[in-house]
């Protein structure tokens, strides 16, 4: 699945949540609404506002428990059930 430039919702673990709140100062989350940027081996690299600038993180899959996609985006590719 492609995830590169879509908005996803992540869900993540413990760590990740704390990682997280860590990297962009406020309470960690249990869920994070972002831009995804490109996806590969490591992780997600995402965009998060950081010290009023736009900055590119790199989520890393062990942190990750689970991604929600809007049913919409995306092109289907094949047959439709």
């Amino acid at each position: 699945m492609r995830l590169a430039e879509r908005a996803a919702t992540f869900f993540l673990s413990e760590d990740g949540e704390e990682f997280f709140g860590r990297i962009t100062g406020f309470e960690p989350p249990d869920v994070v609404t972002v831009d995804v940027q490109e996806a590969d081996d490591m992780g997600i690299w995402i965009q998060i506002q950081r010290e009023s600038k736009p900055r590119v993180l790199l989520l890393r899959w062990e942190f990750i428990l689970g991604i929600e996609l809007p049913a919409d985006s995306g092109n289907v590719i094949g047959l439709r059930g």
